[in-house]
């Protein structure tokens, strides 16, 4: 089944590979270069989206210029992150430690012990604790830092967590930071007045509301799309699928489908009543239900690779995608659930006998 998968999507890989050529160097349309680097900030943990998309982004030959953890437990999500880059056969991918608190929130007390346990160490700030047990990190902003400077307008940003990280940078390094070439968002936002204004309704947008609306304060000179909920409800991804992952052999394949159980796990064990409201079985039959997840995040890593699959709503130099329910953002529902279900599967086989 997994060969399959694989042989089905070569043709169609060639030729959109031959479109990227042609096109890449448009200015008048918001198509982005496969070989285009990105860096990605994650909350990767309990939800299985976050991996997805990475394991997306390896799959289509993106340059992963860094990740930068954020929000609540960031060193427990670089090692998480680590690890399975390791599975994927991208163990050079430079890793970033950012904030546990949104701004203006930060626990006073844990920012002092945090850096009186800061030293510099081969050129990078980074904690000592556990050195020479567990991999240590460098911080968010020295990761932040390095990618823009190495790669300047070429770079593209996946925001798919909380923005804390990127907002510190812009008002820390505004000249720098002006560099970025695009910033793609998984979140929700409205139009007032031609521009575009963050919706706290996005789960993203809410965690750190200064955040966004600090990034967004950019938009007149960074194009900033959107992928929002509306368009990650068309290609729900299924129990089967998430099989066919965990058949690969590959870790990080058996990763991402006791993830996708577990996070509805998760949702089910402390709220019941909800659950049994949007998926309308009892969570005691939760063996039963279909579907695991719906890839908001891996649909923002394919808005940078392939965003021939969107209808984005033009505003300017964004692209809103998925904004709302009369306008999901989808071209064809089927096709792009059965490319983001190919390009992952290739990520797993890499290098793989």
């Amino acid at each position: 089944m997994v060969i399959a998968y694989i042989k089905k999507s070569c043709y169609n890989m060639f030729l959109h590979s031959v479109r990227l050529y042609v096109c890449r160097d448009c200015s008048c349309c918001y198509y982005q270069s496969r070989i285009s680097p990105v860096l990605v900030i994650t909350d990767d943990g309990r939800d299985v989206d976050d991996v997805t998309a990475l394991a997306y982004l390896v799959g289509a030959g993106v340059n992963i210029a860094g990740i930068v953890t954020t929000h609540m437990i960031p060193d427990r999500r670089a090692l998480i992150a680590r690890e399975y880059m390791n599975h994927l056969d991208m163990p050079d991918v430079p890793i970033g430690v950012g904030s546990i608190f949104p701004m203006s929130k930060e626990d006073e007390a844990l920012v002092r012990y945090l850096r009186e346990h800061t030293i510099r160490y081969n050129g990078s700030t980074m904690t000592y604790e556990g050195m020479g047990l567990v991999p240590c990190f460098p911080s968010a902003e020295e990761v932040i830092m390095g990618a823009i400077k190495k790669y300047g307008k070429d770079l593209r940003v996946a925001a798919m967590a909380p923005m804390t990280d990127l907002a510190h940078f812009a008002q820390s390094h505004p000249d720098v930071f002006s560099q970025i070439g695009g910033i793609f968002i998984q979140g929700q936002a409205t139009v007032e007045n031609g521009a575009l204004v963050p919706d706290p309704q996005a789960y993203n947008i809410k965690e750190d509301e200064e955040a966004a609306s600090t990034i967004f304060a950019w938009q007149d000179k960074i194009p900033i799309t959107l992928v929002g909920k509306f368009a990650a409800y068309q290609v729900p991804l299924e129990r089967a699928d998430f099989r066919a992952f965990a058949e690969t052999g590959n870790p990080a394949g058996k990763y991402l489908e006791d993830h996708a159980i577990k996070g509805i796990e998760a949702f089910a064990q402390p709220a019941p009543d909800i659950f049994r409201r949007v998926f309308g079985i009892d969570p005691s039959r939760l063996s039963e239900l279909s579907e695991l997840s719906k890839p908001y995040d891996a649909l923002v890593a394919m808005a940078i690779t392939d965003p021939d699959h969107f209808a984005p709503i033009r505003l300017g130099h964004h692209a809103p995608i998925g904004m709302s329910s009369e306008n999901p953002g989808i071209i064809n529902p089927a096709r792009t659930k059965q490319a983001i279900i190919q390009t992952v599967l290739r990520a797993l086989t890499r290098g793989r006998p």
